[in-house]
């Protein structure tokens, strides 16, 4: 009996800790490159952000955040190569994936296909602040056709 009863207490994530994986099905995962080869095949590609559902879940033994349904945002109020505005449906447990398109714009409108900010692989402050005044656990940017790469509000 004690041993269950730590057992299960071992379970309960520590307070403002995050998990340390965020996973998702092979759907979601089909659909970010299915989307992906269908924008940034030629041309400069905007930032697309998507709004996902997640919920806890135990990854390798580990707390996890597991994202279970991905849509399309609710409004999208203008996209460049290197920025989106946008909201998600309201709801519990709501995250967001955004796109790094494999571009880069130094000013405005004047944009280049790779470049030195091109597919950028982490996010940025802006983004980092974006989730922090959304509320979200969590974010997710999407740097290349299987890139995708999970990161936490800033300051945590």
């Amino acid at each position: 009996m004690a041993l269950a009863i730590l057992f299960a207490q071992s379970m309960v994530p520590v307070a403002h800790t995050h998990p340390r994986f965020v996973v998702w099905d092979d759907y979601i995962r089909d659909k970010l490159a299915h989307d992906w080869d269908a924008h940034e095949t030629d041309g400069i590609a905007l930032e697309r952000a998507y709004c996902v559902r997640w919920q806890m879940d135990i990854f390798a033994g580990e707390w996890a955040y597991r994202i279970t349904q991905i849509e399309a945002p609710d409004t999208v109020r203008f996209a460049t190569p290197s920025s989106v505005s946008f909201t998600c449906r309201p709801g519990v447990n709501v995250a967001t994936v955004h796109v790094h398109p494999f571009s880069t714009c130094l000013s405005g409108t004047d944009c280049v296909r790779g470049g030195p900010y091109g597919g950028q692989c982490f996010p940025s402050d802006q983004d980092r602040e974006f989730i922090k005044w959304r509320g979200d656990p969590f974010g997710v940017v999407q740097c290349a056709r299987d890139g995708l790469v999970p990161y936490w509000p800033a300051g945590e």
